[in-house]
């Protein structure tokens, strides 16, 4: 976790130096737009990659710098570090470094499911309408997204529904498939259900 904590400093020095600034240093107070780019093309990466890595780098120096602290340590490992940011999400960067600085100390004790639990419990008391905003939130994000697989098949998945429309569905599509099977379809039920979300698409 320390090599990770420092390669991601430097990660993110890159990223906030000013474009053409020559021989003099000059840093930006926060990044802009195309700062991953740098070290995408240095260290060939994709796009989706070099901006999830700039903005770990950007939570553990710059938002949330106890988690760095710790990680440079190494009493910090870099699962526990993403729990936190991702679990403070939506709280204030004050708000989420007060969290941070109470439970880091003790972060090596718990696995990550355990840390997040404690994390939950201390966000809903600093903002009790945390967990509905953080919904409501993902909710206006909602999307479809199709792959290709390695197999060459694909996969199609609908991403950050509202809960009660998805398994709505999910239960319709398995009413279908049970009714086909009573009828006679001799295909694998899990088949069935595959095919009758694709027709429906």
């Amino acid at each position: 976790c320390h090599d990770r904590a420092w390669f991601l400093r430097v990660l993110l020095e890159v990223g906030l130096r000013e474009a053409w600034s020559g021989d003099s240093v000059v840093r930006l107070q926060t990044p802009e737009e195309f700062a991953p780019d740098e070290a995408r093309a240095a260290l060939v990466w994709s796009r989706r990659r070099a901006d999830s890595a700039f903005e770990l780098a950007w939570n553990l120096h710059r938002r949330l710098p106890v988690l760095g602290e710790a990680m440079l340590e190494g009493v910090l490992d870099e699962p526990r570090a993403v729990a936190f940011i991702r679990w403070t999400s939506g709280l204030t960067d004050a708000q989420a470094g007060w969290v941070c600085e109470r439970l880091v100390p003790r972060a090596a004790g718990w696995t990550v499911g355990e840390l997040v639990e404690h994390v939950q419990r201390m966000v809903l008391a600093i903002d009790p309408d945390w967990a509905e905003k953080r919904y409501t939130e993902a909710v206006r994000r909602r999307r479809v997204a199709g792959t290709r697989n390695d197999d060459g098949t694909a996969t199609v998945s609908g991403l950050d529904l509202p809960v009660e429309r998805a398994v709505a569905g999910c239960e319709r599509i398995d009413e279908l498939a049970r009714a086909c099977k009573r009828a006679g379809d001799r295909r694998p039920i899990d088949h069935i259900r595959a095919d009758l979300f694709l027709g429906s698409l």
